[in-house]
């Protein structure tokens, strides 16, 4: 037998969420289980091939010899109970094997110290069985002993049920699993040591009044987050599909085994009379290597590694669909089906694997299939069942916040350069040691509450910082005289934390404590968020300041004292249904005063821009850094596959400062002072565009885009900036750029995105701003 290894995970995750069908007088007595699913890795695909010779190759279904495999990839896991009272454990629900298994109390095993264990004196509804069980894995066997005791599923309660209680797990292959055991939905023939499966007992008991259980997947073609599903036990939910569903008589009552007509892709039969099995426990869709390769060949699929073949993400719309006849009814794949975006990549969700002789040619049908079709096993006729599965309708879970600004003064932008070389320079991204800069010159601020009830604050919605801050009712210094400032004693959901922080800025050290409370932005409240209060701010650069403080959108490694940000909360409560926020500056380009802009925590909005918008992966996730693939004006190129950072704290674009030089020339700019550059308002028309191309687009920045119109005079809106060698040529796209582009921080992966933002219209909403 093939041995999977590593660690890996698909990791659909199941969290029960349970519920009893009202009954009518004939009603089927049914519980829900629902499902989670959480994003594919793309170490997941490939460790996939490993992990299905483990589970099917060798295997002579004779229950005592099954060798089942490593389930690290497992996709589907739900929260049982077992005893009384019940201990609870996340168990993967795998139509692959027969078996329930959790870690049991003396298991000395690393992997038994990272979950939740059973112990057997806790349960008044335990007895001993004391046959032993040992599963073959690829990183070794896993022994223990038989037990029984009660098992909670949902609503169901199934007494005296076999289970097998560890006592040793090989290696660190379980260590990180997300899942603490497995509960097999097969049949009793591939069990090992012959025990009886949990759902055969279900039925034996009559808890259910129908020998069936359905997976439904619940897939939303529009989210790009995690989705959901639900498996039901002893009926169907015709919410949950739409049309008939057809049926096909089971092969083998192993696994749920039955036979496909035909599989097609563009006009070739791959394969006729083929057996398949309908797997809960497998990702991919896979089949013999001959049948497999000519699939991908079909489909302009290229070959990876170990298994894997990869697609253009660009020709998905005109891929070919996949048929699979069964019982004569043609089940289709589109490409949107079978394609895997996984981060930046587009792989092929089936795979090459060519299983024993005694099985015959195999198909296995995975979570790419099960997906698309609401999933029935009908254990009381021998059969599979398929139907197209209905989509998700929820609506994502989003909240906006209105953006203010000022208009731009001549003073701001003679400070930037300064401002940005506090902001980055010397700045080695570990987090305590971040220097912030002065935001005095800060484009962007929106109000949020904190505390219970809530106290309002004005804070710049920053990307190129992580902390939360505001003035605290301690502080004394200057600029604390003129802003609000946070009353703990006023919130009833304040809780003290004490560490102290220090911030170096240009004028000094603003320091104060980290508290914790609730933060309202929007409709979102934000639970028990680490926040600093400030003690003392320095000199008077915060006197005049527009806003009261921070409110930091980057990652968590360059927050101070390594306090999680505010959006990883939202991420956390499950606030938000995308791990995605997006600015829209909304310039008018007819207005002559402020305008309005928008944030949105947790989605995008259409209506704020134009056009597809372009991806760029993160080079890192320190600041929203990634790469350009030039930048050109008046046909030179300034800058190639150079990183850049998108950073709304920020008014203007910056670049090194020779190839600013450059740019600055070539629009026929002349140096002023302090870094700024004039020119010719008059000649706006005919100045030359710059071009930033990004993941092979080109985002043209006009005159009218670039000059920033301030009084009676016409600024550039470049300033040249030598950042540390550490970081290399670094260019910063502040507000010049990001007014032009709508600006997505896709957090979920790893990537910024930019499409063209739609013109505010006349009656927008007005947006405050920040000049001194």
């Amino acid at each position: 037998m093939a041995a999977r290894t590593g660690i890996v995970f698909l990791a659909l995750i199941v969290a029960v969420q349970c519920r009893l069908v009202p009954e009518a007088d004939v009603a089927p007595q049914m519980t829900r289980l629902s499902l989670e699913k959480m994003e594919m890795s793309r170490d997941a695909v490939k460790k996939q091939g490993a992990s299905l010779n483990a589970r099917y190759v060798g295997n002579d279904a004779n229950g005592d010899d099954v060798m089942l495999y490593d389930y690290q990839n497992a996709q589907y896991y739900a929260e049982i109970k077992i005893g009384t009272p019940g201990e609870t454990f996340k168990v993967v629900m795998d139509t692959g094997s027969s078996n329930l298994w959790v870690p049991g109390h003396k298991c000395y095993s690393i992997p038994c110290f990272t979950h939740p264990t059973y112990h057997p004196a806790k349960s008044s509804t335990y007895q001993a069985n004391g046959t032993a069980f040992s599963i073959q894995y690829g990183s070794g066997s896993l022994t223990g002993v038989f037990d029984t005791d009660n098992v909670q599923l949902g609503d169901f309660l199934v007494k005296d049920q076999s289970f097998a209680e560890s006592t040793k797990e090989p290696g660190v292959s379980f260590i990180a699993g997300k899942f603490d055991g497995i509960l097999g939905l097969a049949f009793q023939k591939i069990s090992v040591a012959g025990q009886v499966p949990v759902f055969d007992n279900m039925v034996a008991q009559k808890l259910v009044s129908e020998k069936v259980f359905a997976f439904w997947l619940g897939r939303n073609p529009t989210a790009s987050g995690p989705t959901g599903g639900e498996i039901t036990f002893g009926g169907l939910d015709s919410a949950h599909y739409t049309g008939d569903i057809t049926y096909a008589p089971l092969t083998a009552e192993t696994y749920w085994q039955f036979k496909t007509d035909s599989i097609v892709v563009a006009g070739q039969t791959l394969a006729s009379n083929v057996n398949v099995i309908a797997d809960t426990g497998t990702s991919l869709i896979t089949g013999p290597k001959a049948e497999v390769e000519k699939l991908q060949a079909a489909i302009g699929a290229k070959p990876l590694v170990e298994g894997e073949y990869t697609v253009d993400c660009s020709k998905i719309p005109t891929m070919p669909a996949i048929e699979f006849t069964i019982n004569g009814v043609k089940m289709v794949l589109e490409a949107k089906d079978y394609v895997l975006q996984i981060e930046t990549e587009c792989l092929s969700g089936f795979m090459g694997l060519d299983l024993p002789s005694q099985l015959g040619p195999q198909w296995i049908l995975g979570d790419v299939f099960i997906g698309k079709f609401y999933t029935v096993f009908d254990g009381a006729n021998s059969r599979v069942g398929f139907a197209t599965a209905a989509t998700v309708q929820e609506e994502p879970k989003m909240t906006r916040v209105a953006i203010n600004k000022m208009e731009t003064s001549r003073d701001l932008v003679k400070k930037q350069g300064a401002s940005l070389n506090a902001r980055y320079v010397g700045n080695d991204a570990n987090g305590d040691d971040v220097m912030l800069y002065d935001y005095q010159n800060a484009q962007y601020y929106a109000e949020i509450k904190i505390g219970t009830p809530g106290e309002t604050f004005k804070v710049v919605m920053d990307t190129g910082s992580s902390n939360l801050w505001v003035p605290g009712h301690k502080c004394y210094s200057i600029p604390c005289f003129t802003h609000p400032t946070y009353h703990p004693a006023k919130s009833s959901t304040y809780q003290a934390n004490g560490t102290a922080f220090s911030i170096q800025y240009g004028s000094g050290s603003l320091t104060g404590v980290f508290d914790t409370d609730n933060v309202q932005l929007g409709d979102f409240l934000v639970k028990d968020q680490s926040f600093a209060e400030s003690t003392k701010e320095p000199g008077v650069s915060f006197i005049a300041g527009k806003f009261d403080g921070i409110l930091g959108l980057a990652f968590q490694k360059i927050s101070v004292a390594g306090q999680v940000p505010v959006f990883d909360n939202m991420v956390a409560q499950k606030l938000v249904s995308e791990k995605v926020f997006a600015f829209w500056l909304g310039r008018n380009p007819t207005a002559s005063g402020p305008t309005g802009g928008e944030i949105t925590f947790g989605g995008l909005d259409s209506a704020h821009y134009t056009g597809d918008i372009t991806y760029a992966p993160l080079t890192a996730e320190t600041y929203w850094q990634f790469k350009t693939d030039s930048i050109v004006v008046a046909g030179q190129t300034l800058a190639s596959n150079v990183n850049v950072i998108a950073d709304t704290g920020t008014s203007l674009i910056t670049g090194p400062k020779a190839e600013v030089e450059k740019l600055q020339a070539a629009i026929g700019a002349k140096p002023l002072v302090e870094g700024e550059y004039t020119v010719d308002c008059s000649k706006i028309p005919t100045m030359p565009a710059i071009e930033f191309t990004i993941n092979g687009v080109k985002m043209v920045l006009e005159a009218k885009d670039y000059v920033l119109q301030i009084e009676t005079e016409c600024l550039s809106g470049f300033m040249g900036l030598d950042l540390p060698s550490q970081l290399g040529p670094q260019w910063i796209l502040g507000d010049v750029f990001i007014g032009k582009f709508y600006t997505v921080f896709d957090g979920a992966n790893s990537r910024v995105g930019f499409a063209t933002a739609a013109a505010a219209e006349a009656d927008t909403e007005k947006l405050s701003a920040i000049t001194l």
